[in-house]
């Protein structure tokens, strides 16, 4: 059978990236044959492929068929590596801590791989290596106390697949390669930047593609699923490397379209990109710079009620009598055209507020979950520094062991010099409803309602109502 390594140049990269940690490659790599039987090497392989996934194709040549791929399994350990070394030069650490030069010496024999995994009540059970040093005198040591002068020649440094093909005559031309790897994963951030009305802002969303494996791809084709799709099983010896961390910046997009693919979209960077190993590049996917946002704040006094009540709890009894609660703010934005109305995938939002002057402060990070087209999306920036609000019970009548009456007040405060809308979420325990609202209120579900009030520029507003529970 004849062996090639059959590779003088890879071209054609495409990787398609999902976000739960894995990727699908195909590349292009020129071959020559012999006629017969070939036994073609495919080096530069990462060590994190599924092996039972590594497809190779050579279309439009008759009487050319791959007969089988062949992948070595190999699983790096101490003990791999010592049975590799016999007969070769090691240097063995000594026992006595005083002594700080290694001795020289010649590895005889090396533990058994299989005796790696088993479990050792003792150190003495441990399975040693045998080390004759230079005086002639044989010493049993545990695997740590030898070092290696040289990585053993007849141990590869990265198992390297092949593809075995029958060629009626010599052939030279490409072969298609394709293959599943763990190690490649994507995610994505949106950058919103709010203009200094507060009235539109500017949105980015900037895709990060991390290659954690040991190979690294060039001028790449980009493809990027969103959607959850799972992850297949990986039944090779090998898992993914995590090198080093780095970031290196990918040109900027002027935009792409998804293409819907099943239930999931595929983002195709415009440009192919360098993936090196072990480091992360970025590619913006879209951008719009006057996406119209709303503001709105909501305060929620008693959010943890349903989470805290029990068969006990008598609703206002006096220990939550008086509340101070935080006010927070959210922008919103619809994902429509003509600024958006693309899926957007999930992923988290960094928010910066732009002063006139034209300054940038960052401001909140928040969660982004998926969103199709025409839907809403709510970044919650946090507490609001010139609003503030106070949850107070000011009445409270029990009638027998059904029936609780209860009158709140909810105060707000706005310091700021234009008037703020604020909703108010009230919760009750099942059984009770609201009566006698000083303002309108909506029902949210069987136990929420909500009170949406304007709070007057540099004032005070007060909500009162009173809640009935009977149980």
């Amino acid at each position: 059978m004849a062996q090639s390594n059959g590779v003088t140049a890879i071209r054609d990269v495409a990787i398609t990236a999902y976000t739960s940690g894995f990727a699908t490659v195909s590349e292009t790599r020129p071959i020559r044959l012999e006629a017969g039987r070939n036994q073609v090497a495919l080096p530069g392989l990462p060590s994190s492929i599924h092996s039972d996934t590594l497809r190779c194709r050579i279309a439009g040549e008759g009487g050319i068929r791959a007969l089988g791929v062949d992948v070595p399994s190999f699983g790096l350990s101490a003990n791999v590596l010592l049975a590799a070394a016999v007969g070769r030069a090691v240097w063995l650490a000594p026992l006595d801590r005083t002594l700080t030069d290694p001795m020289p010496g010649v590895l005889v024999a090396a533990p058994e791989e299989a005796d790696e995994d088993r479990g050792y009540r003792e150190r003495s059970q441990r399975p040693m290596a045998v080390v004759e040093l230079a005086d002639g005198t044989l010493h049993m040591a545990a695997p740590e106390r030898i070092s290696l002068q040289a990585w053993p020649e007849r141990l590869p440094r990265q198992r390297q697949p092949s593809v075995r093909i029958a060629s009626p005559g010599p052939y030279s031309g490409d072969m298609e390669v394709r293959y599943l790897t763990d190690g490649l994963s994507w995610s994505i951030a949106y950058n919103v930047e709010l203009a200094p009305d507060g009235s539109t802002c500017r949105l980015s969303g900037v895709a990060s593609i991390s290659n954690e494996t040991d190979t690294s791809f060039a001028d790449a084709t980009l493809h990027l699923v969103a959607g959850e799709v799972e992850a297949p099983e990986n039944r090779g010896s090998r898992s993914p490397l995590h090198m080093r961390e780095s970031i290196a910046y990918g040109p900027p997009s002027d935009g792409c379209e998804p293409t819907e693919v099943g239930d999931c979209y595929l983002y195709t960077v415009p440009e192919p990109m360098t993936l090196p190993a072990g480091a992360t590049v970025q590619a913006t996917l879209f951008g719009s710079d006057a996406v119209p946002v709303s503001r709105s704040y909501t305060v929620d006094p008693r959010g943890d009620l349903r989470r805290r009540w029990n068969a006990d709890y008598r609703p206002g009894d006096g220990w939550d009598t008086v509340t101070t609660c935080p006010v927070r703010g959210y922008v919103a934005f619809r994902n429509a055209a003509p600024h958006l109305g693309l899926p957007l995938p999930g992923g988290q939002a960094l928010v910066d507020a732009v002063s006139a002057s034209g300054a940038a402060t960052y401001v909140g990070v928040c969660p982004v979950e998926p969103k199709s087209a025409g839907e809403w999306l709510r970044l919650d920036l946090g507490g609001a520094f010139d609003l503030a609000a106070t949850h107070r019970r000011t009445e409270f009548r029990r009638s027998g062991k059904q029936r609780t009456d209860e009158r709140f007040v909810v105060t707000l405060r706005n310091s700021r010099p234009v008037a703020a809308t604020v909703t108010i979420f009230e919760r009750m325990c099942a059984g009770g409803g609201i009566e006698e609202p000083s303002h309108p209120c909506r029902s949210i579900d069987s136990s929420t309602v909500a009170f949406d009030v304007e709070v007057p520029a540099h004032g005070e507003l007060d909500v009162t109502y009173r809640i009935v529970t009977v149980r």
